[in-house]
């Protein structure tokens, strides 16, 4: 109600905010002001709050891995409302906010982990397959993985012959000493 108008909140290290949204974000500390109506020497947003019928504010931070990123602030017109159960329920739930961002975050970072592999898997995959020279691409157990247009020009084989076979199920001829080549390079 009346306590929004005019009030500006500043929070962040060194902001100056001095009111318990900014306090509970600079300190990483809750901030519980049961009696805002008796407080002497009571601040200009103080006096709004209790004019605007507020008696009571709780701010609590939340963290993102570790560090306050977000403050939950509530206001009361009950004084004393934010008695030992309140504050417990209160700092259970600025966990579990702060534990959902986390997961949202880790999801976020995930998506974006695998479009990345899938750019370079497709970057990777066109430029062997459009290389002018005989190319093919093993994973570690020597499965191609892809191979070039020229590969399979030299070797007479179609892609479906190729990808996701083992090398020596392809070309069983392979000699023993090229066996042991292979072996020593994969291992």
């Amino acid at each position: 109600r009346g306590l929004r108008k005019g009030m500006l909140v500043t929070v962040g290290r060194s902001s100056g905010g001095a009111g318990p949204t900014a306090v509970a974000f600079d300190s990483g500390s809750n901030v519980i002001l049961n009696a805002l109506a008796a407080k002497e020497g009571a601040t200009s947003w103080e006096r709004r709050a209790v004019a605007a019928g507020v008696y009571a504010v709780g701010s609590f931070p939340i963290r993102v891995f570790g560090e306050v990123e977000a403050v939950l602030t509530l206001y009361s017109e009950v004084a004393s409302f934010f008695d030992e159960d309140e504050v417990s329920l209160l700092n259970s739930l600025s966990d579990d906010l702060g534990f959902g961002l986390e997961v949202a975050r880790r999801e976020a970072a995930a998506r974006m982990a695998e479009e990345q592999r899938k750019y370079w898997r497709e970057m990777m995959r066109s430029v062997v397959e459009n290389a002018p020279y005989s190319i093919a691409l093993f994973y570690r157990e020597l499965r191609y993985l892809y191979v070039s247009t020229r590969y399979l020009e030299v070797y007479r084989v179609t892609k479906e012959e190729l990808l996701g076979k083992h090398h020596y199920d392809v070309f069983p001829e392979i000699p023993e000493k090229w066996r042991r080549a292979h072996k020593r390079a994969l291992a």
